[in-house]
């Protein structure tokens, strides 16, 4: 199982440009927060509109060039909590036989087909969140053994979304100056990033992995490995915390001179 899917063979590329959350701290503190929130998401979205523009334009050239472009500006695309987290219409639930909870994801599914990309992402974002004290937990085990005993009583959360949000948490424990803390939840993200990978490899559920996974990773070449590879992720986590601070820094300014320009605005608006 464990050799299906390796260590290296995890690609990390994504998360080389992951944003914070609008919900995270760091706002400016006398600029209002809502407001802030509304420009900080009109920024994201003109972004997201010229991206698509521009990689509609690339691949309808069609040139090699044009294709080494897109491949370019794939990966400088930047990434945020709402293009992390994912709902699906199907969710394996494993060890429960639980009918109810299946015909709940079912009619939550059906809810989110008439929603729009908006309440969409607010769902997204909330399922996340309601998970997000017993993540915390996870990230902060220290014993392979009772990582394993928490995936085995946890197998529920094993998900693509767990896995996003402890990415979110690492750079957010790294931006707080946390660094050992971010490197124990790096470790045990990997463990749970693989586990994901092996179970969709052998198109199996996440919770019938962890047993032969741990049977493998318990071993001292396995644990050498795993020991590698987490200060290589570790090291990309330290380096895009350093590049988004720089960016918050610069954000900061725009951000705040935008608000006075839309407070101005507002003033400015006759009286009905």
């Amino acid at each position: 199982f464990f050799s299906a899917v390796t260590m290296s063979g995890i690609n990390y590329s994504k998360w080389d440009n992951i944003e914070l959350s609008d919900d995270e701290e760091g706002m400016h503190p006398n600029i209002d927060k809502s407001l802030m929130i509304r420009i900080r998401r009109e920024q994201r979205e003109k972004r997201k509109a010229e991206e698509a523009a521009e990689k509609e334009k690339l691949l309808a050239e069609g040139t090699p060039e044009a294709l080494k472009k897109l491949d370019e500006l794939e990966k400088k695309k930047k990434w945020c909590a709402d293009d992390l987290c994912t709902v699906t219409s199907e969710r394996t639930i494993i060890n429960r036989g639980d009918e109810e909870k299946k015909k709940q994801e079912q009619a939550e599914a059906k809810m989110l087909a008439t929603m729009t990309e908006d309440e969409q992402a607010e769902v997204k974002l909330q399922k996340v969140l309601e998970n997000k004290d017993e993540l915390k937990d996870f990230a902060k085990i220290t014993d392979v053994e009772d990582v394993e005993s928490w995936l085995r009583m946890n197998s529920h959360m094993l998900s693509e979304d767990s896995a996003n949000w402890m990415l979110l948490h690492m750079l957010s424990l790294e931006m707080d100056g946390k660094s050992w803390e971010m490197e124990q939840a790096t470790r045990n993200y990997l463990m749970m990033r693989n586990i994901l990978d092996l179970a969709a490899t052998s198109k199996g559920n996440p919770g019938q992995v962890i047993a032969p996974f741990f049977m493998q990773i318990k071993q001292k070449d396995k644990l050498e490995e795993l020991a590698v590879e987490s200060k290589g992720f570790a090291q990309k986590i330290k380096a895009r915390a350093v590049e988004k601070k720089k960016e918050m820094a610069e954000e900061e300014a725009e951000e705040a001179a935008a608000a006075a320009a839309a407070a101005e605005a507002g003033e400015a608006e006759p009286e009905a």
